[in-house]
């Protein structure tokens, strides 16, 4: 005899079970992320982890039970053992979801149904992988801290739960694996169990990159003084990987990890197209230029200089390389090598503007598809929102089929995949091993949401100046709406447009200023708290251009009335 019961929500935990039983039986709980087609369990994904509880009844009657030194990744579980004479109810099964121990910190809805699932999915991936420390998938038999998924989420992270406190901690575990390198490895799995004697480009920069996105959300600057040798000491890592070539290390990396469409001639499927010696320049020359502005945040003016100078010099050996007028000369044009070229401001000027030409080209190819892992895929909003290209990253984003963000919640997902293409349900699951159903790095998406579709981001460290800046599509939306605690207390930016007229609400905290940028080509439409712009002594009209309207204000609440074209 045997129950099947679906809480209709991946997610991590364990489960508390209340069931009729004979003395001396034994109850088996089993989990799983989704069933097969015949309806039994899909457990190929979980490889040698058993994810099975056993319970053995002292006495006839219900019995009630919770394991309490283990934790897995489920949405389904089954029941056999109990008393066959008892039918099966739903009260059998509770679900307990565990997570380490933080707050929500804000919070992302819009009028899309799609764009709520992706929200929440998000963020259940987020709390199901925030588990003591930053794992990679908390149902296999790995439940590791991989650097490099930690490095992708990190904003998105912060802007969803308070994690500043989880970070800091993880940080210092990664400081003391780092410390047993002599030559400033990061090692890719922090806390370092394996052993390994590699670091990973994109990965190790985790060291880098995880304090200065925690001090440009909070503004603490204790994180950036507690990690400045540990991330000076992982770009000497990169230097000491350089041979031949100046400025180009040879090391190893996981690439761009999972990226969709891998070339049929590729050895290592999973570490996508873009050459691994693209990927180590590039994030060799992003965390000299880090390290330069922590160095400045920091007061050492003399590493500010030579970091500065590091990234350019790292710029122009990449440019060279790599690139030839703009153009990626490697085998395969990827998005992710434009990608990286361009965040990491490693082209001259002139080149960048044509590298920006040749990105769009990609994604038009690609049926205005992404075509990134993990490495591309938090860059890509990124670099579209820079170039002016919002409408285009809407498109992207609202993309139904494969690959794409929307493409695992029309197959039923509640969390982020591993893969673009874990599951189907025309052609079921993936089939190769590594295949899991809750993974956060394509998640790093939801920054973009906050940003740019709520339009809420920060100008100074720790929101002590912010931004609301919607760009709103009425292709796909009519409203949406975003608020954080910040140190200084809720920043939000709430719009919706009804009859072209754009309707929107902003709160900036005490002891803060906010721009805010009204897309609109009228100003004359725009009404403050029901007053004409022009008329309002508290208003700062700073900028106007074609497409745009930008008052400076203080603290205080906000609604804004205008045309909407």
């Amino acid at each position: 005899n045997s129950a099947v019961f679906n809480l209709k929500q991946n997610m991590v935990g364990v489960p508390k079970v209340k069931v009729p039983m004979k003395k001396g039986d034994t109850l088996k709980i089993r989990f799983s992320e989704m069933l097969l087609k015949d309806k039994t369990f899909y457990t190929k994904n979980y490889r040698s982890a058993k994810s099975t509880d056993y319970y053995i009844a002292a006495k006839d009657g219900v019995i009630e039970y919770a394991p309490k030194f283990t934790f897995h990744g489920f949405q389904y579980i089954e029941l056999s053992g109990y008393d066959k004479d008892a039918k099966p109810k739903t009260t059998w099964v509770q679900a307990v979801a565990q997570h380490s121990n933080f707050d929500k910190n804000g919070s992302f809805t819009s009028s899309h149904k799609k764009l709520n699932q992706l929200q929440s999915n998000i963020t259940w991936g987020l709390r199901d992988n925030f588990f003591d420390i930053p794992t990679d998938c908390p149902q296999r038999d790995e439940r590791l801290g991989w650097t490099g998924d930690a490095q992708v989420i990190a904003p998105t992270a912060l802007f969803n739960y308070n994690t500043h406190a989880f970070w800091t901690a993880w940080l210092q575990s990664l400081r003391e694996n780092q410390s047993e390198h002599k030559n400033g490895l990061v090692p890719y799995i922090v806390p370092d169990v394996i052993q390994n004697k590699n670091g990973s480009s994109g990965w190790g920069d985790a060291a880098v990159i995880i304090p200065w996105d925690i001090y440009k959300f909070t503004g603490d600057i204790t994180v950036l003084e507690e990690s400045y040798e540990s991330a000076k000491k992982w770009v000497a890592y990169y230097q000491s990987k350089v041979r031949k070539q100046p400025f180009l290390p040879k090391m190893h990396s996981f690439g761009d990890w999972l990226q969709p469409y891998p070339s049929k001639t590729l050895k290592k499927a999973n570490r996508g197209d873009t050459p691994k010696d693209v990927i180590h320049a590039a994030f060799f020359a992003h965390s000299a230029n880090l390290v330069s502005k922590i160095a400045a945040v920091l007061g050492k003016t003399d590493d500010e200089k030579k970091y500065k100078t590091l990234h350019k010099s790292v710029a122009n050996a990449f440019e060279k390389a790599f690139f030839n007028e703009g153009r990626f000369t490697g085998t395969k044009q990827t998005q992710t090598s434009y990608l990286l070229a361009i965040h990491f401001n490693l082209l001259k000027p002139e080149n960048k503007l044509k590298a920006q030409n040749y990105l769009l080209e990609e994604i038009k190819k690609a049926d205005n598809h992404l075509g990134t892992g993990f490495l591309g895929t938090p860059i890509l909003p990124k670099v579209l929102d820079n170039m002016g290209e919002i409408d285009l990253m809407y498109e992207i984003l609202f993309k139904e089929t494969y690959p794409s963000w929307f493409y695992s919640i029309n197959q039923g997902a509640t969390t982020m995949w591993e893969r673009w293409n874990s599951f189907s349900k025309e052609s079921g699951f993936n089939t190769q091993s590594m295949n899991s159903l809750n993974h956060y790095a394509y998640g790093a998406i939801g920054q973009w949401m906050y940003e740019r579709i709520a339009g809420l981001s920060s100008l100074a460290p720790g929101y002590k100046k912010i931004k609301i800046a919607p760009i709103p599509n009425t292709k796909f939306l009519t409203s949406a709406s975003a608020s954080l605690n910040t140190l200084y207390g809720t920043a939000s930016s709430s719009w919706k447009i009804e009859n072209n007229t754009l309707y929107l609400n902003v709160e900036v905290p005490p002891n803060t200023t906010a721009e805010i940028h009204i897309p609109t080509t009228q100003k004359e439409s725009i009404l403050l708290n029901g007053i004409a712009v022009k008329k309002n002594k508290n208003i700062n009209l700073v900028a106007f251009s074609n497409t745009s309207l930008t008052l400076l204000v203080k603290a205080g609440t906000y609604k804004i009335q205008s045309n909407f074209k």
